[in-house]
């Protein structure tokens, strides 16, 4: 990838959210609405002519209350909740969004110590939100997107011109059943058989010839 460009958006969590809900409130709908909803504003165009990708990056962010595992899960249900707000409004959104959690790991606000319970509430409130991130990636020259290959390149499985896969015969080569030179083929005499295939070594006396009675 080459050089990224980002645009950050934070949106507080205690408007997207009621507290420990991941069902988006009307007033955080009404906020997506707002920056997604008038389709003349391109800003969900992520067509970048070729020279760049863009993906819209939502981050999920909660405070330090609760599990840490509990807080990773609510994360992430929150950033897919504001996704599915997102993808009311353009087709290609779900082929260009990446979804984070990050639990409490990254605070907009140091909690401070506990004596101060008005300034660690107000920290964590900050500490609750979404942010979007719109990222947009310059294409180096010759890089190809995710799926595609380079001309001379095979995908998986696929196998260059004259080559061949493991078990297939090369030309020339003998299939199952045939036979090699030399072989005999069914019904041909082998060597030493005598002629007419008698089954009898060739030279072999036959039986005697019976004498006529009073020839001795």
């Amino acid at each position: 990838m080459g050089d990224q460009t980002a645009r950050m958006v934070d949106l507080p969590g205690d408007v997207l959210f009621a507290s420990g809900q991941t069902q988006m409130a009307a007033d955080g709908k009404a906020i997506v609405d707002q920056l997604f909803g008038d389709p003349d504003s391109g800003v969900l165009s992520f067509d970048q002519g070729g020279l760049a990708q863009r993906k819209l990056v939502i981050h999920g962010h909660t405070d330090d209350v609760g599990a840490k595992d509990a807080n990773f899960q609510l994360g992430y249900q929150r950033a897919y909740a504001v996704y599915q707000e997102i993808r009311k409004h353009g087709k290609e959104v779900p082929d260009h969004v990446i979804l984070c959690t990050h639990a409490d790991n990254t605070p907009a606000q140091a909690v401070p110590a506990p004596s101060d319970r008005a300034a660690a509430d107000e920290a964590r409130r900050k500490n609750r939100r979404i942010t979007i991130e719109d990222l947009v990636v310059a294409t180096k020259p010759g890089e190809t997107k995710p799926g595609e290959t380079k001309p001379g390149e095979t995908k998986p499985g696929e196998t260059k011109p004259g080559e061949t896969k493991p078990g297939d015969a090369k030309p020339g080569d003998a299939k199952p059943g045939d036979a090699k030179p030399g072989d005999a083929k069914p019904g041909d005499a082998k060597p030493g058989d005598a002629a007419g295939k008698s089954g009898e070594p060739a030279g072999k006396p036959g039986p005697p010839t019976p004498e006529a009675p009073g020839s001795r």
